[in-house]
């Protein structure tokens, strides 16, 4: 692994899943809320059978130098995951695609829920493939020939 500072993300993902649904801060265990920027993840749910937990750092950290992010966890439904904030819509898209990810929280748009103006808090992937997993081998390996 490559020398970042995320570590035990794997874990924190699997001990933040009884949390409330939500965004998180890594470090502190306390919720996030952003008014701008584009929330993504790379976790797929086999990547908690496919990444050991050293992968899974050096993952999070290259992403998380790669779009100046730092770690989040994200809970949905009981399930939770590492995700990371960037500010381009074309970065999260480029997030999304390579990881086959549903979709995008929007922080701005998540604000005008509850209100009369149309909104959409989410841009969903037209692409999506609830049955592709991610070859998160192929991944790994492209990240240590590139670094």
């Amino acid at each position: 692994m490559s020398g970042g500072k995320i570590k035990g993300a794997k874990q924190r993902a699997i001990q933040f899943a009884s949390k409330e649904d939500g965004t998180y801060d890594a470090e502190t265990g306390e919720p996030i809320d952003y008014r701008d920027g584009f929330q993504v993840s790379f976790v797929r749910p086999e990547a908690f059978d496919k990444l050991t937990d050293e992968q899974w750092d050096e993952l999070s950290n290259h992403l998380a130098e790669k779009y100046g992010s730092k770690e989040h966890i994200g809970v949905y439904g009981g399930v939770a995951e590492t995700s990371f904030r960037v500010n381009s819509l074309e970065d999260a898209r480029e997030l999304m695609y390579d990881f086959n990810q549903e979709s995008i929280l929007i922080w701005e748009n998540k604000h005008l829920i509850g209100t009369d103006e149309d909104y959409k808090a989410f841009i969903v992937n037209p692409r999506f493939n609830e049955n592709l997993e991610v070859n998160y081998e192929r991944v790994m390996r492209k990240i240590r020939e590139n670094s």
